[in-house]
């Protein structure tokens, strides 16, 4: 189902794979340039992010996703969901606020817990927050959590583990990332 309410489109979208509402302004076809704008204000010398324009997409999503089939199909993106994936979140070209709840999927053979994703641009910051517990053999969970901000052609990366069993393997492991122009105009990390 499609609409206007109030001057913003809408969309209901119901499908085998779940259901999603989409309310506000939305092209789909510019929504990959959404995505470049989001991290390109941030990162602008990322290597090989494309050079967009701003678009007038500007919505609020709330998705509850219980096939992950499409995924694999669509993207080759190897996921089962086990249990209902919940999505909500607003986005435009310069703000993002998504949140993401996985309670139990399957990545790729591994069984993971506890999945939740938060992506949001406070300030002049992107940030990404992602935590999970991979189960493993005995019963035992690996938690694992990263936490990304982009801010100025630098991307900070701290990625966390705790393994929690009586031989512990805990630790953090710090990352920075410089993006420039290198002087033959080329975008290059450092």
């Amino acid at each position: 189902e499609m609409g206007k309410d109030r001057g913003n489109n809408y969309a209901l979208l119901l499908s085998d794979f779940g259901r999603a509402h989409i309310n506000g302004k939305l092209d789909y076809s510019q929504l990959p340039t959404t995505v470049f704008n989001l991290i390109g204000d941030k990162l602008p010398s990322i290597p090989g992010l494309p050079k967009t324009k701003a678009t007038n997409n500007n919505f609020h999503i709330t998705a509850h996703i219980t096939n992950s089939d499409f995924l694999t199909d669509l993207c080759n993106f190897p996921v089962i969901l086990h249990q209902p994936a919940e999505l909500t979140g607003e986005i435009n070209d310069k703000n993002v606020s998504l949140n993401v709840n996985l309670p139990r999927f399957e990545y790729d053979g591994n069984t993971i817990e506890n999945g939740r994703i938060n992506l949001s641009s406070p300030n002049d910051t992107l940030q990404l927050k992602v935590s999970f517990q991979r189960l493993e053999e005995k019963g035992h969970k690996l938690s694992v959590g990263i936490d990304a901000a982009a801010i100025n052609n630098n991307l900070f990366t701290k990625i966390s583990f705790d393994n929690k069993r009586k031989k512990r393997l805990k630790g953090h492991i710090n990352a920075q990332t410089y993006f420039f122009l290198n002087k033959n105009k080329q975008a290059t990390t450092h």
